[in-house]
Formats: C-alpha cells, sequence, structure tokens
C-alpha cells in the first residue's frame, strides 16, 4: 500500500514538473517561429507539427503504449523533451535557429508530450490516451509555466527552453524511479448498458462534427501568436498570460460540461457551445485593437472555454451512440479524427491568413464552429432515441 501511494506522489511531481516544462515550451515556440517569419502558414506549421503527435497516438498509441513498462514511456518521452528543449535553447542563444530546425523540434515535443501524457492517463486512470490532456500537470502548466514562459522569452529567447530542459530532466527521474507494479489491469470505460447501438452512420457523422470544430479551434490556435503580437500589439510577457489565460479558460469549460449537458442535453449544450465559441471567435477578430486589447483577449477566452464544453459534450453523445455495442472502434475513430483535425486546421488557417490577414481567418474560424453547431442540430434524426436527446 505504501509503494503504491509513493508511486502516485512521484507520478504527480513527474507531471507538474512535465506540465510545467509544457507550458513554457507552448509560449517559447510560437514566439521563436514569429521571430523567424511572420508568414502565417510558416508560423502555423510549427503549431501543426506539436500537434501532429497526438494523432499518430490516437492511431497506434494505445496498442504501443499499452506493451510498455510504463515507467519507460514516462521516463523516455520525458527525457525525448529535455533534450529537444536543450537543442532549441542552445540555438535560440546562439543565435542560430531556423525555421526548419524550429519545425522539427515541435514535432519531437509534441511527440514526447503525447506518449508521457497518454501513458500517465493509462497509470493513473486506465482510461487510455488523450483523456488527462487538461488533467495533467494542469497547475504547473496554467498557473507557472505559460506565463513564466513568455516572461523569460522576453529576457532572452533561449531561457524558457532550457529552462523546460531542467524540468523535464526532473520528470523523467521522478517517472524512472516509479514502482514497477503501479500500473494494473486496465479497466473498461464507464458507459451506459443495455441501449441499442446508433447507426455507424450516426457515430460517423457526430465525429465528423467534432472533428469540423477541432479543426477551427486549430486554426486559432495556429494563428494566435501572429494575433497577439501583430494585430494586439502585445509582447511576449503578455502573451504568456494570454496562453494563460485560454488554458484556465478550456480547463474550466471541460468542469461545467457536466452541468450543460444536464440541463441542455449534449446535443442541445454542445450546439449552443459550438455555437458561442465560433461567436467569440469572429468577435476577437473584430474587437482586435491595440488600445484595447483585453477586449479581443476575454473573446479569444470564451471562445476557448466554450469549445471544450463542445468537445466535451460531444465525445459523451458518442459514449451514449454506442450504448452496449463495444465503442472501442468509434472512440479511435473519434480521436484519431479529432486530433488529425487540430493540425489540419491550423494550416488551412495559415493559409487563409496569408491569402487575406489573420482577422479574416479567425472570423472565418468562428463561422466554421457556427457551421458545426448547425450540424449538431442534424443529428437528431441520425441517433433516433430519445434517451440521447435528454442525456448529458
Amino acid at each position: 500500500m505504501g509503494r503504491g501511494v509513493d508511486g502516485g506522489r512521484r507520478l504527480r511531481r513527474a507531471s507538474a514538473f512535465a506540465g510545467a516544462g509544457d507550458g513554457m515550451v507552448a509560449v517559447a515556440l510560437p514566439l521563436l517561429a514569429v521571430g523567424l517569419s511572420r508568414h502565417p502558414v510558416a508560423v502555423a506549421g510549427v503549431i501543426a507539427a506539436q500537434h501532429l503527435p497526438w494523432a499518430l497516438l490516437a492511431a497506434i498509441g494505445p496498442q504501443v503504449i499499452g506493451l510498455a513498462d510504463q515507467r519507460t514511456v514516462l521516463g523516455s518521452a520525458a527525457t525525448l523533451r529535455a533534450a529537444t528543449a536543450a537543442v532549441l535553447g542552445l540555438l535560440a542563444l546562439a543565435g542560430a535557429e531556423r525555421m526548419s530546425v524550429v519545425v522539427a523540434g515541435a514535432l519531437v515535443l509534441g511527440l514526447g508530450e503525447a506518449l508521457g501524457d497518454g501513458a500517465e492517463d493509462m497509470v493513473s486512470s486506465g482510461a487510455g490516451p488523450g483523456a488527462g490532456l487538461y488533467r495533467s500537470g494542469m497547475t504547473g502548466l496554467a498557473a507557472v509555466g505559460l506565463p513564466l514562459g513568455g516572461l523569460l522569452f522576453a529576457l532572452a529567447a533561449g531561457l524558457p527552453f532550457l529552462l523546460a530542459m531542467g524540468l523535464f530532466a526532473v520528470a523523467a527521474l521522478a517517472a524512472l524511479t516509479l514502482p514497477r507494479r503501479l500500473v494494473g489491469a486496465r479497466p473498461e470505460v464507464g458507459r451506459p448498458t443495455g441501449d441499442i447501438a446508433a447507426p455507424a452512420g450516426a457515430t460517423a457523422a457526430l465525429t465528423g462534427v467534432a472533428a469540423l470544430a477541432a479543426a477551427a479551434g486549430g486554426a486559432v490556435l495556429g494563428l494566435l501568436v501572429l494575433f497577439a503580437v501583430d494585430d494586439l500589439g502585445l509582447g511576449a510577457p503578455a502573451f504568456g498570460l494570454v496562453s494563460s489565460g485560454l488554458a484556465a479558460a478550456a480547463a474550466l469549460g471541460a468542469l461545467v460540461a457536466p452541468t450543460v449537458g444536464s440541463v441542455l442535453g449534449w446535443r442541445g449544450g454542445s450546439a449552443l457551445a459550438l455555437a458561442s465559441s465560433g461567436a467569440a471567435y469572429a468577435g476577437a477578430a473584430a474587437l482586435a485593437d491595440p488600445n484595447r486589447a483585453y477586449l479581443a483577449v476575454v473573446a479569444l477566452a470564451a471562445g476557448a472555454g466554450a469549445g471544450m464544453v463542445a468537445a466535451v459534450l460531444l465525445r459523451a453523445g458518442l459514449h451514449l451512440a454506442v450504448g452496449a455495442a463495444s465503442p472501442t472502434s468509434a472512440l479511435a475513430a473519434f480521436h484519431l479524427r479529432v486530433w488529425a483535425a487540430v493540425p489540419a486546421g491550423a494550416l488551412a488557417g495559415g493559409v487563409v491568413a496569408a491569402a487575406s490577414s489573420v482577422r479574416t481567418a479567425l472570423s472565418i474560424a468562428g463561422l466554421v464552429s457556427v457551421v458545426a453547431a448547425v450540424a449538431v442540430g442534424g443529428l437528431r434524426s441520425a441517433l433516433r432515441r430519445p434517451a440521447l436527446e435528454k442525456s448529458g
């Protein structure tokens, strides 16, 4: 019993250190990219590369991570991030960074984060990869890593990477000293029983709506640093604070989503959340003004929070739709398409911004989210079951 408690503490310690490091990297990477190029596709490409490994994890991660020793996966993921952050930090300090190197570094850092969070989810809850995206290291990520990353970047571009390297190294050490038998059998994810599964076409349509919403969010994420720096006139420390605020809003959205679902149902709640998110993103573009930047920032936070509410409720709707049938294939397709939509949306947003402007791209991303809200309404006839309309 004592070894299990100690192992849990070490896991939380590793998660907190890695979360703080991830937060610093999440701010420093786009700032480093925008310092090298103002081209929207190039900047969005860095964000896309950082999030692409999550799609790869959704495709093959459960099989790979499930067979590996979890301590090794957690320790290797943190070590991989530490080495990559060290390279980027030293290059930034020497003024020798290149966009191609930043993109490659973002890809490797994203891979380490995806592997680390996926393994941690299986260790801590047995729920599989992706479930703990905002749970893993959230305190360190939002309260320390993001704003500190912006502050350190203003002092020297390499500092946040080098400090993140140290945090990742400590996380690797903590993970590698976890008890070998910390992981037990993976429990089945709780889901309703006794329902008749919805048609396959209905679950595919629901997954498509979620992917469309994720693409809109990815477009906003990919252009966030350009919007903050060029349209709002914010510096690196302020960008760190903005990123922290958006992460906190998303975490709050995940917390209130069950309440929204219980009141409006998963379909009504997700439709309202998607429409609100789209309106907020479009509003942020319309309100962009360096003299009143806080208005656009509040709108962005509202969009991030509402988007997370929709993401949680759409996934809950999928669980209800598959009912007593095995949800493995439906959930695998859901995770794969949603995570693949994020980098695809980031790149698409960069292309639109290059052809027009960042504000226009944000407005279109908001419109796409509204279209997804309308599409949720079309799921009523496909799902057919009254229980799904009333359940959150």
